[in-house]
């Protein structure tokens, strides 16, 4: 029979170009977007919104004009005596006539960029879907275009019912003039082809005319800054294009144009050079608008800068300006930890750094491959906060609140940057993908405040401004066909996780520096110093018999009363204090069993494939049993129990390793034998390791009097996630040789410690990682099915008792260094 074309529908290709615009707002900044495609050195827009709602009251000649193109004004409005008409009450709210007044509105938009020849109108601008962009990706100046999808001129329809473009081309004799109403796209039986714009020519020296006409003379100059209003009017306008919409379908009032004049502010990153000149003018609002300038932060607590190279190193320079140094106690760096960059004094008072680390530092659990897209773009940050929380402990700079909130309020969240364009809606207020990081889901998981020592600090969304600038030239990210975010493909989530990572690293500096001072200010707090002595007054007069028997030997009852009060009330705060004590230990006893559940969870989530392997043929293997009893083949039996028994032991070591670690006996504070308890740790694993074909050397170079005071439940928790972790190592596909775990276990006897070497013999910690103490940092992991808290829970449990944790250097495998202390 033959081929048959395909047809579109001029109705369908309208609504499918009007679906890509989204709202008014978004459709002007698509053509700003061409302006700047343009290679224009301004953009012009005007807002002729002389009915932003319906008036109340009409005078005779507004009336007359008004009838002319709406014949049933007259339903809506009562003459009154003095010749002017009111608006009847049932008519404020009416739809058609609000609708009528919005369209006798026109917006105008002017650029003085390289115009349009008759060719590129008929071949680029008049086809639906172009690649014209695509392929001539470069405009004459450099400019990587911003549009793309060859739909951006849809933008005029969502905006009004029709639409003229005058246009001029440099070095051209002759300009266009170009006119379509959209309505003829919504004729019956109408394919696309059916539909025509008109087009005429007009000659070069009429073009600075029809500015002046159409849109100069419009313009209210006598309320607009003079060095703008000179600029414009000096301004030749030879070239370029100039476009009115008329017709308008939306309300343009006060709060629509800030919308629009708040999108532009922010059209381009605020630290990069000026592109380009944005100027926006309303004929309601003369004195509220006129040149658009970006938004730049001079107050802000953290600034943080990265750059990520094509060698997929990832630079972060990071600026504090958070403290008042005046106020900072500098005993802070007579700690270890703050005496190495980039926590020294010199480095604090420098206020700037900067590190470098590989991608697959930052988000180690990817492999290698995964991570090529990932080149070649920057991501910059601010933090502000919001309010003065513990001002006087930590010694916050001042600000103004009131400020700082505006701006964030208006300049706030994460937005992506394209060629110096914004890609919208990321990190747009009011809108869903405001926190499209997610944030706040992290902050509302550990909503942990800043002093807190017992979990991560994470920024809430709402307190920090940013912007990521990428390229077509360099990155793969493409737009959704609705111009309204990008593909969230592979990649653009792998963007996520390295702009969170980014966040990451900002959020543990504040952490270790913040959660230092605070240590440092109460172990010089006075109150604590009070606490403590009064803690030891209180044991002492609870346990001194005397102040039950003592009698006062004074004649005067009135005094003897006094005193007997006196002491009575002693006993009463004394034993208060006490108490206070007892409900502090039984919450940090909750917060052990709590901490020692996670660890349970996390070996259970981590190794929940093995518990599944070993209790998979539990239902079937009696069926099978059975069938070969039946069969009376005695040595393939005996086989399969001797298999059946080994599989049972190993499913038992899991299930004890599970379910024990939280028993009650392992919750009290007691005196224990610390290598007597750790032997029962690694009894308790050894099927499974035995499984595995892990081999576990103790070496014991301690006396028997090596007595710990602590729970056994936090010895179980640090030794089982450096298990978990050695296991995961040796049966990972880089694991070459022998599979081998050795603890050494000494006693320092000048120093009341016991130093525990542990290692295994794994592929050790990837070459990646330069910064080892990483490792310890919540929600940090290598591995894609990792929660990132063992090793934190190891530390903090450590820490508890005040001991330390090192990794150390080792040529082959993973190793670790223990302290904890004994004999107290």
């Amino acid at each position: 029979m033959g081929k048959i074309p395909f047809f579109v529908s001029a109705r369908a290709a309208r609504l499918i170009g009007r679906e890509n615009v989204s709202n008014a707002e978004g459709a002007i900044i698509e053509l700003v977007k061409n302006c700047y495609d343009a290679d224009a050195n301004n953009a012009i827009i005007f807002i002729e919104n002389t009915y932003t709602h319906t008036p109340e009251e009409l005078n005779i000649t507004e009336y007359n004009n008004l009838y002319k193109g709406f014949k049933s004004l007259s339903n809506y409005y009562i003459k009154s005596d003095d010749e002017t008409f009111i608006l009847s009450e049932k008519s404020q709210k009416n739809t058609d006539l609000q609708k009528y007044l919005f369209s006798l509105n026109n917006v105008y938009i002017l650029d003085d960029g390289s115009g349009m020849s008759d060719e590129t109108i008929r071949s680029a601008w008049m086809t639906i879907g172009t690649d014209n962009k695509s392929i001539n990706y470069q405009s004459e100046m450099g400019r990587v275009r911003t549009g793309a999808k060859g739909i951006g001129r849809f933008a005029l329809d969502r905006l009004g019912q029709s639409a003229v473009m005058w246009t001029m081309e440099k070095k051209s004799n002759d300009g266009f003039k170009w006119l379509v109403n959209w309505g003829d796209f919504e004729k019956q039986d109408t394919v696309i082809g059916d539909v025509y714009a008109d087009i005429d020519i007009f000659k070069k020296e009429e073009f600075k005319n029809i500015v002046d006409e159409e849109l100069f003379s419009k313009i209210d100059f006598s309320k607009v800054d003079p060095t703008v209003k000179k600029n414009l009017l000096d301004s030749k306008f030879n070239k370029g294009t100039l476009l009115k919409i008329s017709g308008l379908r939306d309300s343009w009032n006060d709060r629509n144009i800030n919308k629009v004049y708040s999108s532009l502010d922010s059209l381009i990153p605020p630290k990069e050079e000026k592109i380009y000149d944005i100027y926006l003018f309303a004929k309601n609002s003369k004195e509220k608008y006129g040149a658009v300038s970006s938004s730049v932060c001079d107050d802000f607590d953290y600034k943080v800068e990265a750059s990520i190279d094509e060698k997929e190193i990832v630079k972060i320079r990071v600026t504090r300006d958070e403290l008042d140094l005046s106020k900072l106690d500098f005993d802070l760096f007579n700690d270890e930890e703050f005496k190495a960059f980039p926590f020294d004094k010199e480095t604090f008072l420098k206020k700037t750094f900067e590190q470098h680390f590989s991608i697959k530092e930052l988000i180690p659990k990817y492999e290698k491959e995964d991570l090529i897209d990932l080149t070649k773009f920057s991501f910059s940050f601010y933090f502000m906060k919001r309010d003065y929380e513990e001002e006087s402990k930590f010694g916050y700079k001042t600000f103004n609140v009131s400020k700082r909130k505006s701006w964030l309020d208006r300049y706030g969240g994460i937005k992506i940057f394209r060629d110096y364009f914004r890609v919208r809606p990321y990190g747009e207020n009011n809108s869903i993908s405001y926190d499209w990081l997610k944030l706040g889901e992290r902050f509302r998981r550990n909503p942990a405040g800043i002093g807190n020592e017992k979990s991560p600090w994470h920024v809430g969304p709402n307190q920090i401004s940013g912007n990521i600038s990428i390229s077509r030239l360099h990155n793969v990210f493409e737009d959704k066909s609705n111009r309204e975010g990008l593909q969230e493909t592979e990649s653009f989530e792998l963007l996520q996780e390295l702009i969170r990572s980014i966040i990451n690293y900002f959020e543990r500096d504040r952490q270790k520096t913040m959660r230092a001072i605070k240590k440092l200010m109460d172990a010089k707090d006075e109150k604590e110093i009070v606490r403590q002595e009064g803690k030891k007054i209180a044991q002492k007069n609870l346990s001194d018999e005397s102040n039950k028997d003592t009698q006062i030997d004074i004649e005067d009852y009135n005094i003897e009363e006094k005193l007997q009060k006196l002491t009575n009330d002693n006993l009463i705060l004394s034993k208060s204090l006490l108490t206070y004590d007892e409900v502090i230990e039984e919450k940090e006893n909750e917060l052990k069993l709590i901490r020692a559940l996670a660890g349970t969870g996390i070996a259970l989530t981590s190794l929940a494939h093995e518990i599944k392997h070993l209790s998979a043929p539990l239902v079937t293997r009696n069926t099978y049993l059975k069938k070969l009893i039946s069969k009376g083949n005695v040595n393939e039996t005996l086989n399969f129990v001797e298999m059946m028994i080994e599989k049972d032991k190993a499913l038992k070591g899991w299930l004890d390793i599970s379910l024990n670690i939280v028993s009650k006996d392992k919750r009290k504070r007691k005196n224990i034998n610390f290598v007597e308890t750790l032997n029962r740790i690694l009894e308790g694993w050894s099927p499974l390791l035995a499984e595995k074909q892990i081999v576990v050397n103790l070496i014991n170079n301690v006396d028997d009097e090596a007595i710990m005071r602590a729970f056994v439940i936090d010895l179980e928790s640090i030794f089982n996630n450096l298990i978990i972790n050695s296991i995961f190592a040796l049966l990972s596909k880089e694991q070459q040789g022998d599979r081998k775990i050795d603890i050494a276990v000494t006693q320092l006897e000048s120093e009341g410690m016991l130093e525990v070497i542990y290692t295994d013999s794994g592929p050790g910690l990837s070459k990646s990682i330069s910064n080892k103490d990483i490792i310890f940092e919540p929600f940090f992991t290598t591995r894609e099915d990792g929660t990132g808290l063992g090793m934190w829970i190891l530390k903090s449990t450590i820490q508890e008792y005040e001991g330390s944790v090192k990794v150390l250097d080792s040529n082959l495998g993973f190793k670790i260094r223990l302290l904890l202390p004994i004999n107290m």
